[in-house]
């Protein structure tokens, strides 16, 4: 019996149009460094919610990673930084996007394994 490797989960850059249609499907614990080191430079939101978010497809997943309400736009709090957050949003189509997220992430970053990352929503 032959066995199949695990499909590679690519990742692709999308823009802000490609959130129609997504939601809160869970949370990512991981720290605003963690996330950098991850995928890079975020974007700045709305600015009024959202602070800083990252916006990305994995194979034919679109995925939100984002801060919610607790960033200095929205508590009016200006010292509050990105490395104040652990608990960031996702915002997906579906909830098994959040495997898929986490997949790609222990998939490219192997240090990430054994440690738990996404919990529903």
């Amino acid at each position: 019996m032959k066995i199949v490797p695990k499909q590679q989960i690519k990742r692709y850059d999308v823009n802000q149009n490609s959130l129609m249609g997504t939601s809160l499907i869970g949370y990512i614990n991981l720290s605003y460094d963690e996330l950098k080191k991850i995928f890079g430079k975020p974007t700045n939101g709305d600015r009024y919610k959202i602070d800083w978010d990252w916006v990305l497809r994995l194979n034919d997943s679109v995925l939100h990673i984002y801060n919610y309400k607790d960033g200095p736009s929205y508590t009016g709090k200006k010292s509050i930084k990105g490395k104040d957050i652990t608990d960031w949003h996702v915002g997906g189509k579906y909830v098994y996007d959040l495997k898929i997220l986490e997949d790609y992430i222990k998939q490219e970053y192997p240090e990430f394994n054994g440690r738990p990352l996404t919990t529903l929503g």
